[in-house]
């Protein structure tokens, strides 16, 4: 903390005010990064293919994960990792925006809407999360496009792929 200070010219006291630990402040970096490239990425294209648009923002995120590699295979190999959560957390949050915009899901599903939509965000949000981690592990140059042939045969019938 006392270097993150030192660069961003102000004192540590300042910092720990406003970020309380160093994985934090890496955290909200990188999700900023993370959401900009849902933003970019999940408004969809003028022919409303929401496929097209998910595959999109798949490769912008698996992009941002080779970006910054060191820091997410490092970070990911911890239990109960912060960027872990983060990403956890983020994808839940795409997840459910989807699932609302779109009125995705089973057809024919008897179940109260709002639990559905918090059990599947959650269900597909952390196993995105196991899977880009059991990838970041995998021997380098990655290839994103078998990334995601494996992860559409993982994926529920109902999301667009």
């Amino acid at each position: 903390m006392a270097q993150l200070a030192r660069e961003a010219g102000v004192h540590r006291t300042t910092l720990y005010q406003h970020l309380p630990s160093p994985s934090e402040w890496l955290s909200s970096v990188l999700q900023r990064e993370l959401d900009t490239l849902r933003e970019t990425h999940l408004e969809l294209p003028a022919d409303g293919d929401l496929s097209a648009a998910s595959r999109d923002v798949a490769l912008a995120v698996l992009a941002h994960l080779e970006d910054h590699a060191v820091i997410y295979q490092r970070e990911l190999a911890l239990p109960r990792s912060p960027l872990g959560t983060m990403l956890g957390e983020h994808f839940a949050t795409s997840v459910r925006q989807l699932i609302d915009t779109h009125t995705l899901g089973p057809a024919g599903l008897d179940v109260p809407r709002e639990l559905f939509r918090e059990l599947a965000s959650r269900w597909i949000a952390e196993a995105a999360v196991g899977a880009m981690t059991a990838w970041l592990a995998s021997p380098a140059p990655r290839d994103p496009e078998i990334y995601l042939k494996i992860h559409a045969t993982l994926l529920p019938e109902w999301w667009p792929q």
